[in-house]
């Protein structure tokens, strides 16, 4: 699977960012992101590519505040639980099928022009 950690904001990503992680995403990839959230702007903040064994599951650390917990239960099924700040903030289950993707996300405390997502697909 590929797991992304974006960063949905009203704001431009400052030019002198010391954050070279940070990266703009794919035009195709904000677009369809644009249909499911409502922000003007998409950066990706890390991305990973995990193995999660059938009936098994995988955790993986996306930044210091961002967790997530990914089993796989069965063909296409995979349940998410998506962890901020070591609390379990959501919890949902999709079939990914390819080209398909599974999104869940949260607001960024305190800044009501933010928020994070994260995006799990299958791997290309």
């Amino acid at each position: 699977l590929k797991v992304q950690l974006i960063w949905g904001t009203d704001l431009e990503k400052p030019l002198d960012s010391k954050d070279k992680k940070i990266k703009e995403l794919d035009p195709k990839f904000k677009e369809k992101l644009g249909r499911c959230f409502k922000w003007k702007h998409y950066y990706q903040v890390d991305r990973q590519s995990i193995v999660v064994p059938l009936n098994g599951s995988q955790i993986t650390c996306m930044s210091h505040d961002c967790m997530v917990e990914i089993f796989h239960r069965g063909e296409n099924s995979f349940e998410l639980n998506l962890y901020g700040e070591n609390k379990l903030v959501l919890k949902t289950r999709k079939d990914i099928h390819k080209g398909e993707y599974l999104f869940a996300g949260g607001d960024v405390k305190q800044k009501e022009n933010e928020a994070w997502i994260v995006s799990v697909s299958t791997a290309d």
